[in-house]
Formats: C-alpha cells, sequence, structure tokens
C-alpha cells in the first residue's frame, strides 16, 4: 500500500487500531453504571482509598510503611490492580466511573498491544482481523467493562505488554527490553497466582525454539522478576508462606468453594464446557437469575470456526507444504502451546471454577482464528468473498449478543442483587441521612462506600458476629442511629433457616425491641432484592 502523499506512514500504520478503539470505547462506555456495583470490583478500590484517604489497610494483610503512610502490597484480592487503578482515582475520585474506566482503558491498552504483536508476528491483515474480533468479543468486553474479578484482564494486559518488549528484544537486541519483559512477568504472578502459566508456557517455548540467554542475562533476568514479584514474596515471608500453604493444600484438599484438584477429568470437562460458551458469548455471570438466557441467541458459528483453525494450524505444522507455506511457523507453535498449558492450568484452582478465570484466555482465540482467516485461502476470488462472509458473520453475531447484552441491562439493570438497584438503595440512604446501617450479608460494607464517596459507611455484621457463641454479648456494644438501628440485608437470604435471620432475631431479643420492614427495593423486573430493616419501639 502506497501512503497518501502528506501522511505520515509511521501515523497511517495505526489508523485500523485507532478505529477498532473507537468501536471497543463505544461499546464500553455505553450507560456505563449498568449493572450495578459487584463486591468483587469495588474491593479494591475500596481498601487503596481507605489506605490513601484513612491511612487504613485491611487488617492481618502485607503492608510497608512509607513516611508514615501504610501502602499495601498485597491484600485478600491481591493489590497490584489497585495500582493500575490509582491514576483515575486520584483524578476523578472513588465511583462507579474511575473504577470501570480503569478497567475499560486497560482492555484499550490490550488491543492495541496485540495489533502490533500480530502485525510483528504475521502481518497487518492478521493484526486487524485479531484486533477486530478481540474488540467485538462479548467475552472480552463484558469483562473489561465490569469485572466480575478485574485481576484476569490486567494478567491479559500485562503478559502482552511483556511480550511486547521481549519481542523488541528480540528485534533491537537491547537488554532493557529483556529484563522489562522479566519484571512485568514478575508482576503479573504478583496480580494472581495463575499467572504462572503463562510463565510455564514461556519456558516450554524456550526450550523448545533452544533460546539461550548468557550467565549474565540469565542472572539479571532473574533479578528483574524477582523485583516484579517481590510484593509476593515479602508478602509470604512475613505470613508464614501463605500462598504457598494454600497452593499445596489445595493439591489434595478441597477448595473452600469445594472443587477437588485430583478429579482432574471433571474439572477438564467444565472447563471445555465453559470456555465453549465463552466462545458463543454466553457469559454466566451475566445471565445469571435473569430469566433472560431463553431470549438469547448466542454466536453458534463461533466454535467450529474456532475448531477449524485449530485443526489447520495442526496440519499445518505436520505437512508444512499441505496449506499455504507463507504462515510463520514459530509464531503458530507459541499460540498453541500458550493456549494449551493455560487452558490444562486452569483446570487447577485455589478457589473456584468460575468462568470469569478463562478471561485470562482472551485474546488467544481470536488470533488463531484470525490467522486461519489470513492464510488459509487462496486469493481466488470466490475464497476471497467467503473468508470475507465468515468474517463479517462472526463479527455480526458476536455485536448482536452485545447488543442483546444490552437490551437485557434496559430490562434488569444487571444481575440480581448486584443490579442498579443497589443504587436504589444507596439514594434512599442518603436522603434519608442513615449513614452506618449495619449490613447482614458481605460485600455492602465495600459497594456502598464506594458508589456514595464515602459518605454511607455500613457495618458488616455478618462476618464479624455470625456463628459466635457469644454473639449477643458482643452486639451491646453497637450504637443507634436516631434512637433506630437500621439493616441492610439481600431479600433471597432472610429465609426462616437462616443465619442471617437468626442473627437478627438475636439482636431484637437482646435490645428487646421490634424489627420492622421499613422498605423493600426491587430491580426492573420487580424482583425483591434488598431489605431494610429497622430496630424500633418494644419487643
Amino acid at each position: 500500500m502506497t501512503p497518501n502523499p502528506g501522511t505520515n506512514p509511521g501515523i497511517q500504520k495505526y489508523i485500523p487500531v485507532v478505529l477498532i478503539s473507537a468501536i471497543f470505547l463505544g461499546f464500553s462506555l455505553y450507560n456505563i453504571p449498568v449493572p450495578g456495583v459487584h463486591p468483587d470490583e469495588a474491593l479494591n478500590q475500596y481498601w487503596f482509598w481507605n489506605a490513601l484517604k484513612e491511612n487504613n489497610v485491611w487488617e492481618g494483610e502485607s503492608h510497608i510503611t512509607l513516611f508514615n503512610q501504610k501502602i499495601p502490597i498485597m491484600q485478600g484480592h491481591y493489590a497490584s490492580p489497585a495500582y493500575f487503578h490509582v491514576p483515575l482515582l486520584l483524578t476523578l475520585g472513588p465511583g462507579v466511573l474511575s473504577m470501570r474506566l480503569s478497567t475499560i482503558i486497560v482492555g484499550l491498552l490490550g488491543i492495541f498491544l496485540l495489533y502490533l504483536l500480530c502485525e510483528y508476528w504475521f502481518n497487518r491483515k492478521t493484526a486487524f482481523i485479531a484486533s477486530l474480533l478481540t474488540a467485538v468479543s462479548p467475552a472480552y468486553l463484558m469483562w473489561n467493562r465490569n469485572p466480575l474479578d478485574a485481576r484476569q484482564m490486567y494478567m491479559v494486559v500485562v503478559f502482552l505488554l511483556a511480550l511486547y518488549l521481549f519481542t523488541l528484544y528480540v528485534k533491537k537486541r537491547s537488554p532493557f527490553f529483556l529484563y522489562g519483559g522479566a519484571f512485568l512477568l514478575g508482576i503479573g504472578l504478583w496480580t494472581k497466582i495463575p499467572f504462572i502459566w503463562f510463565i510455564l508456557g514461556l519456558f516450554i517455548i524456550k526450550f523448545l525454539f533452544k533460546i539461550r540467554f548468557s550467565r549474565t542475562e540469565s542472572v539479571e533476568f532473574t533479578g528483574s522478576f524477582v523485583l516484579g514479584a517481590s510484593p509476593l514474596i515479602w508478602a509470604n515471608l512475613t505470613s508464614g508462606f501463605q500462598t504457598v500453604r494454600l497452593v499445596l493444600g489445595s493439591l489434595t484438599a478441597p477448595t473452600w468453594a469445594g472443587v477437588k484438584n485430583p478429579d482432574f477429568i471433571n474439572n477438564f470437562l467444565v472447563r471445555a464446557r465453559q470456555f465453549i460458551d465463552c466462545l458463543r458469548g454466553f457469559i454466566y455471570w451475566e445471565m445469571s437469575d435473569s430469566g433472560l438466557a431463553h431470549t438469547f441467541s448466542f454466536n453458534e458459528l463461533y466454535p467450529p470456526i474456532f475448531f477449524l483453525a485449530v485443526v489447520f494450524g495442526i496440519i499445518y505444522l505436520i505437512k508444512k507444504r499441505a496449506v499455504v507455506p507463507v504462515v510463520p511457523r514459530k509464531p503458530i507453535i507459541f499460540l498453541f502451546i500458550i493456549f494449551s498449558v493455560v487452558f490444562v492450568g486452569l483446570c487447577f484452582t485455589i478457589s473456584t471454577l468460575g468462568q470469569h478465570s478463562l478471561g485470562i484466555l482472551f485474546p488467544v482465540p481470536q488470533v488463531i482464528v484470525a490467522v486461519f482467516a489470513g492464510y488459509s485461502l487462496e486469493k481466488s476470488r470466490w475464497q476471497k468473498v467467503t473468508r470475507i462472509v465468515f468474517l463479517a458473520a462472526l463479527i455480526s453475531l458476536d455485536t448482536a449478543v452485545i447488543f442483546q447484552y444490552f437490551r437485557a441491562y434496559g430490562k434488569t439493570g444487571g444481575h440480581g442483587v448486584f443490579s442498579t438497584v443497589i443504587y436504589d438503595l444507596t439514594d434512599y440512604l442518603e436522603k434519608n441521612e442513615i449513614r452506618r446501617p449495619y449490613s447482614l450479608d458481605w460485600g455492602l460494607s465495600w459497594t456502598v462506600p464506594v458508589i456514595t464517596n464515602w459518605r454511607v459507611l455500613p457495618v458488616e455484621l455478618i462476618y464479624d458476629y455470625i456463628g459466635k457463641s457469644d454473639f449477643g454479648e458482643e452486639i451491646k456494644h453497637l450504637s443507634t442511629e436516631q434512637g433506630k438501628m437500621y439493616f441492610i440485608a439481600y431479600s433471597k437470604n432472610l429465609s426462616p433457616a437462616s443465619q442471617r435471620l437468626q442473627c437478627y432475631e438475636k439482636i431484637k431479643e437482646v435490645f428487646k425491641k421490634r424489627i420492622i420492614e421499613e422498605r423493600m427495593f426491587h430491580n426492573r423486573v420487580g424482583a425483591p432484592c434488598y431489605r431494610l430493616l429497622v430496630l424500633k419501639g418494644n419487643g
């Protein structure tokens, strides 16, 4: 392609990825407060803002102190994603906008890095197709837009950036890029333990491709990696190797979620079903309890196209001349190894087999399909048309799934208690000056402060007190607000047999007052989600 007169070829090179980024941003920013906030989404902002403003970190978690300021280096959800989040947090303040905009920017960076890598490894056509398929992938989009666990997508971007630095090292032979990539691998491991599967994949590739480093390079590479992972290392040194014990314990005993890692076949089949659903655009979390799954039509074309692309790649590697011989061989091997190692690795867990964990696989499937589309067909007219039709179908069907999610959001406001009903609850609490309600369920002490900019600070009772034999004695110190005590609870958790009900029945008994329902909060389809209870009057 000849550049237009007066056009900088360097700038022209980035026009396709800029257009693709605009598509991704358009989808991501649309109606950004919807759905409502999930506690895991709010957790990093909650604790980091507490550290910045209140000099308070999670009790018992690792931190360092600089100039009398406590800085968390590891917590229940790890700290590295919170550091990615800091610039927007300090610029825009806490809230839904800064929280979601930060992960959207991370997703945008991932698309840009993917384009650069695919252009270098393959060609500009493959880079364009892979980036476009990623930008309209429902899984990639939704998990960046409103992440149930943002760490998955942070790991993707850290890995892509490390690969880009390694690519620059091969191209320019500057040790800065090699050690920078090693440092990022350490950061990735600090972000979340499953990042180790990326690292294992790279070691396998190093062995297969017979990549050699000098002794100096090996030492400095290791040092850079250790520096990046130093917060994780420090946290384990100061906690009796908590992470190591957790990982080793989960190899034999069930995890806290009941997953049995020795049952590999079952876990593999679970992951296979989840992955196929990811390709289809069926995101479990978005559809849970919505009652809308039966109204959706998903991208049923994607799974067979992906597996056809895998077959094409295997044939090419086994018998190179059987197909177009211009496909770069090593990048194909790289893609297959990374995908296989990470997928098998995700069959092991220290927690749950949640579908969102597969977020670290994306955008590898999109790249595999892009390579297939870009190289598998010869350049006759009908083959070009066929290729374009299939790609257009994939993109159109993915886009249709995204629009269906947005329409579903318009009807329900999101998933159950984590829908926009949470905003109705926080608005009511602020309007009625209820600043310190007591929460009988998990997570509200994180989400409500983030949404209200710390104007409402629930006290979470369910984790602090429930199950204790001396619960009745411990709750006597609870204060009242204007002569009243307010309680928030998920409506579905107030069945006669629930511990929550037992909890506030005990409160009623201790204070000898009645608990009455002040208000029930319903989501957009009329389902009850939250109960606001008040303790007042005589029992």
